[in-house]
């Protein structure tokens, strides 16, 4: 699956024996990839898509302005979700999430502290918030090791620029609002 959205390529080629990861740090915004970058040449996977001979993701008009090829650039944020369908595979079968607190899951902070963390040569999601948090006045605690072979296809994602492509995507075919949902 990776390899059919990369074109076999990788570009997390820059990354660290062991991620640096503030695991309390709750400032909005943070995340393990704010340690980056991850890649040889910034904004490595679109470089990849925009340089690709067989499709023109973009174009320069007449009047020197960028054109998006819409249909192709849905095209491609229809791959990269079926990408992390198959990561977060790994979250259903190794949780016991309900679907509220699945959708919450987040990559970085934001008004609730965020889910993934990567530290120690692994990566986990870490629930904190369940249906009786609000009742207890406290949250139970909830970990979820992801698989060495997943975290690696999670760390491409999101180190190697997939990620941003869609928060540039959901940018261009959605809105603003949309592409800040990619972002966390």
């Amino acid at each position: 699956m990776l390899d059919k959205v990369t074109g076999g390529q990788r570009f997390a080629t820059k990354l660290l024996e062991d991620f640096k990861d503030d695991l309390p740090n709750t400032t909005c915004g943070y995340s393990w990839l704010n340690h980056g970058p991850f890649t040889d040449v910034p904004h490595a996977y679109l470089s990849h898509l925009l340089q690709d001979g067989d499709q023109d993701l973009a174009f320069f008009n007449d009047d020197g302005s960028l054109s998006w090829n819409i249909p192709l650039c849905t095209r491609y944020s229809m791959n990269s979700p079926a990408l992390m369908r198959t990561s977060c595979c790994s979250i259903i079968y190794s949780s016991d999430n309900r679907a509220t607190q699945l959708c919450d899951q987040q990559i970085r902070n934001a008004l609730q502290p965020r889910s993934l963390y990567n530290a120690l040569q692994s990566m986990f999601w870490f629930t904190r918030r369940t249906k009786t948090s609000n009742l207890t006045g406290s949250d139970a605690c909830i970990p979820a090791f992801i698989p060495p072979v997943v975290r690696d296809i999670m760390i491409e994602y999101l180190a190697g620029g997939i990620r941003e492509v869609e928060e540039i995507f959901a940018n261009i075919l959605f809105s603003k609002e949309t592409a800040a949902l990619y972002h966390t």
